[in-house]
């Protein structure tokens, strides 16, 4: 298969991926009664604790001030706790609370098993090839968008 035709198809599946992704989100979302905006957020925050606004801003491109709407929706839902950071007192400190742990446990579950069901599809001998070339589409792909931020950095 010539190159320009390689990446044609490389970039269709990978389109078709996403999209994928996005649709199994979405459906999450309306069931559990959350935005798209909301499940991103949560997502975003998975185990870590002590994150503030700013850094789950960051980590799903949204501003602070819209992140800040969306946490106290989560926090009314009963996702979130939000507390003080002992650091910085003008900052909050965020954390799932246990319906939010137990969300993004049951979340992880539902995505293993998933991809259990998917493997079980695949041949055995084609597995190993299939993780290690999705692990360095996945490397490539991260060293390339690092490349471009630092590009548009400057």
């Amino acid at each position: 298969m010539k190159e320009n035709k390689t990446a044609k198809l490389l970039a269709s599946l990978t389109f078709h991926l996403v999209t994928s992704i996005q649709e199994k989100h979405t459906r999450l979302a309306d069931e559990l009664g959350l935005t798209e905006v909301e499940l991103k957020c949560l997502l975003s925050l998975g185990t870590d604790k002590g994150l503030n606004n700013t850094n789950v801003a960051k980590r799903i491109h949204l501003t602070a001030s819209r992140v800040t709407r969306i946490i106290d929706g989560l926090e009314k839902k009963g996702y979130l706790n939000k507390g003080h950071n002992h650091k910085d007192s003008r900052s909050l400190s965020l954390s799932l609370s246990r319906k939010g742990r137990l969300f993004i446990k049951k979340l992880n579950k539902q995505n293993v098993d998933m991809h259990s069901k998917i493997l079980v599809e695949i041949k055995k001998s084609q597995r190993k090839a299939l993780i290690h070339t999705m692990e360095n589409l996945n490397s490539v792909a991260e060293r390339r968008l690092r490349k471009s931020k630092l590009s548009t950095a400057h």
